[in-house]
């Protein structure tokens, strides 16, 4: 017998001001054919409202409800499934809004979760997870998780603090002649991350899919995913 599929997760972290919700945007505008799930990881949905979407319903209700209303696994699996909202890209793309998580889960909620997040994600070519996994971590322990960190040439202290031992780097809102933080330095020297490229200061939402650079095909083509972009002229 098969295991099922594991949906590759790329991982947005970094600093705040980064720029990784802009690079969320610009990947979920980028794959062809692809069906893609990106996660809003922040409480205020921000990834959702730079679409245009108001006030959806994230995980964190349905965990509210689970508080008040038992729930097996087969109903939290179609309630998982109603969540994602589609977005305006030539992609299949959908948004899964966390909205306010509890601090803690009870072991029902953590059980129901650790059935269920697998279960929609596998229906995805690939996640994108804007944001901290918080308490949704040890639902996440067998994922194809790849920690990607968006920093800019002023983050060294967050190198410092991060903690990752395997990622990989995309300098953010950087000239030619910026250099990359220290710790950064370091740890790719020592082959622990990755550097994957440079991004300069990124164009309007509503500009970047036409103009799709190549400085960010090269940037991805190093992610080795088994998916293309789309063509800039497409």
């Amino acid at each position: 017998m098969t295991n099922p599929k594991s949906t590759p997760i790329i991982h947005l972290v970094g600093p705040e001001g980064g720029g990784k919700t802009t690079l969320c945007r610009l990947f979920l505008d980028a794959f062809t054919d692809k069906s893609v799930l990106a996660i809003d990881a922040a409480p205020d949905g921000f990834l959702t409202l730079s679409y245009g979407i108001q006030s959806p319903v994230g995980l964190g209700t349905l965990l509210s409800q689970m508080e008040t209303v038992p729930l097996n696994r087969e109903s939290v699996d179609w309630a998982l499934q109603d969540i994602p909202i589609s977005v305006p890209t030539e992609s299949d793309t959908e948004i899964l809004p966390l909205g306010n998580l509890p601090k803690t889960l009870s072991p029902s909620q953590q059980d129901l979760l650790a059935y269920g997040l697998p279960r929609l994600f596998r229906t995805y070519d690939v996640v994108i997870w804007d944001g901290p996994f918080g308490v949704l971590a040890p639902m996440l322990d067998r994922a194809d998780i790849r920690p990607l960190l968006v920093i800019t040439p002023k983050d060294e202290q967050y190198c410092q603090e991060s903690g990752f031992e395997r990622a990989m780097i995309l300098l953010s809102k950087a000239e030619t002649s910026d250099e990359l933080p220290p710790t950064a330095v370091q740890q790719i020297q020592r082959g622990n991350w990755k550097l994957l490229g440079k991004l300069p200061p990124l164009s309007p939402p509503e500009k970047r899919v036409k103009e799709l650079p190549q400085y960010f095909q090269d940037c991805y083509n190093k992610l080795d995913l088994p998916f293309e972009l789309r063509s800039a002229s497409g």
